[in-house]
């Protein structure tokens, strides 16, 4: 083992630190997760590589020439206390000290940050100097990902690390904001995408919106995008506070954007996404809705909006805490081919799957363009056939010849199929 060449080193430790989905470019294939959603099934496989890369640098000095580049690769950050030491070692060796000779900086390695902090602050003004001078020494991030779990920040993103993102803006291809923690201020997440020339994936907590500049605020090459709120501003305080870079005396309306897919949390009315969804109506080929459980949603007036202003969606996912959340008598869906539901409670009680299948059966004859339903939390799935296994064989008989569309697990399994398998298990057993 001693006398391998390090060529094959190389591809055991990159075997044994790769989280696939993660790095650019697999992550884009999970673009329609960015989100909370995203980071729990993540962040875990992300916590875990670090242990073994932390391990695999310390066992002698050819593994630590080695292995350092897959340990700031991506570099997880889930303790306050330690930003200050991970600071001080990314700017000793961006001025060349305390590293081997001939090798890169160890900041010029990190191409994934994730701010996932789940302590509390012990001196908060240092901690987020820290951030952002360790933020400076890493000129090559592609994804940035602020998931804090504590209470930790209940202040906005300070100025100094905005101004530290601005260095990697150029590179950038994912940008998401998964809590409520540490968000940017309405002006300089303005100024800071901007500047990013390449962001592909935006999860993104507030932007300006003005109808008059359309996507003036959004960069032309995002293509999924994220929202919580709109801040609706008049064009002249747009191009006043929010966008100096436009001058209206000479400014022409924005030509077309790669965007493909919009995930709304319908926290607002009817009429708060109504200008964006038009106009993007001729782009929009996929749309995410989550359903909040504690407002008084118009569920049916969000789908005939749809409906009406995007002539071009084929997918759409529904997220809620439950199925009767959003599920109401003849609701007008747009010709999609795909439906996606997720869930958020695990264990469902009958009435509610009742109320599930009688909306598929409806489905049928309403929407004939629908191919595909996928239920896609995992744990609705198992409960469906393994808690009401009786009344899944009644419900999914209709479906058992996939006509006319396809009842599916995430994985694009039929539920008629898992259903058999399940029996064929039970079967075996004594």
């Amino acid at each position: 083992m001693a006398n391998l060449p390090p060529e094959l080193w190389l591809c055991v430790f990159h075997h044994a630190t790769h989280v696939p989905g993660t790095l650019v470019p697999e992550i884009y294939a999970n673009a329609s997760l960015i989100g909370p959603i995203y980071t729990k099934t993540y962040s875990a496989a992300l916590r875990e590589t670090l242990v073994t890369t932390r391990a695999l640098v310390r066992v002698c000095k050819q593994w630590w020439h080695l292995a350092i580049p897959y340990l700031y690769r991506s570099v997880y950050i889930g303790r306050a206390r330690c930003l200050s030491s991970l600071s001080s070692t990314l700017v000793r060796s961006a001025a060349g000290k305390g590293t081997l000779v001939g090798t890169r900086p160890l900041g010029e390695y990190t191409q994934r940050l994730d701010i996932a902090i789940r302590d509390h602050p012990e001196n908060a003004d240092a901690e987020f100097d820290s951030l952002a001078t360790l933020i400076t020494c890493m000129p090559h991030l592609a994804i940035v990902s602020f998931a804090i779990t504590s209470n930790y920040a209940v202040s906005d993103l300070p100025n100094n690390i905005i101004d530290a993102l601005q260095h990697s803006a150029a590179s950038l291809r994912v940008l998401d904001w998964s809590s409520t923690r540490l968000e940017p201020s309405t002006s300089r997440i303005v100024d800071l995408l901007a500047r990013c020339t390449q962001l592909r994936i935006l999860n993104c907590p507030r932007l300006v919106w003005c109808k008059e500049l359309q996507h003036g605020s959004i960069p032309p090459t995002v293509t999924t995008l994220r929202l919580h709120a709109l801040i609706p501003v008049p064009i002249a305080t747009a191009y006043k506070h929010f966008l100096p870079h436009f001058d209206p005396n000479i400014v022409r309306r924005p030509g077309s954007t790669a965007l493909q897919e919009l995930i709304l949390d319908l926290n607002r009315d009817l009429h708060h996404w109504k200008d964006l969804l038009h106009v993007y109506s001729d782009q929009l080929v996929s749309i995410q809705l989550y359903v909040p459980s504690l407002y008084s949603i118009n569920v049916e007036g969000h789908l005939q909006l749809l409906a009406r202003a995007c002539p071009r969606l084929r997918r759409l996912t529904i997220t809620s805490d439950r199925f009767s959340s959003f599920i109401r008598p003849h609701l007008v869906f747009p010709s999609i081919a795909y439906l996606g539901l997720r869930v958020a409670r695990a264990q469902s009680p009958k009435p509610d799957f009742e109320t599930l299948f009688t909306f598929l059966e409806e489905l049928r004859s309403t929407v004939p363009s629908l191919q595909v339903v996928q239920l896609l939390n995992e744990h609705n799935v198992r409960c469906l056939l393994k808690t009401h296994t009786k009344f899944a064989v009644r419900a999914l008989q209709p479906f058992a010849a996939a006509a006319p569309f396809r009842v599916e697990d995430k994985e694009g399994v039929l539920l008629t199929d898992r259903l058999k398998m399940l029996g064929s298990s039970l079967a075996s057993q004594p």
